[in-house]
């Protein structure tokens, strides 16, 4: 997980080059990852993210939700959506 969680550190400096990176630009890479398929990618994302002091919202939520449902991984997707709940990300 080191490895990966490096690549996205460093994914995150070339892209931002800055301090502080915004929840948009979080938004916008996690969702490119889920995209591609890339759910544990993603979730180092996260992680960086969480390590920032910045914390998922509806819509990293939905990102891997909609992954997990195109992967045929209902059980995550449930698991994301219970997540969601129980931290009480406002949906849109």
């Amino acid at each position: 997980m080191l490895n990966h969680l490096e690549d996205e550190k460093v994914c995150l400096d070339a892209c931002c080059n800055v301090q502080a990176v915004s929840m948009l630009t979080y938004n916008i890479l996690v969702d490119a990852l889920c995209k591609e398929g890339k759910v544990k990618e993603a979730q180092n994302v996260v992680h960086i993210m969480n390590e920032s002091g910045q914390y998922a919202d509806i819509v990293i939520f939905n990102s891997f939700i909609d992954a997990y449902c195109l992967l045929g991984e209902t059980s995550e997707e449930k698991k994301f959506l219970d997540s969601m709940l129980r931290r009480r990300v406002e949906g849109n």
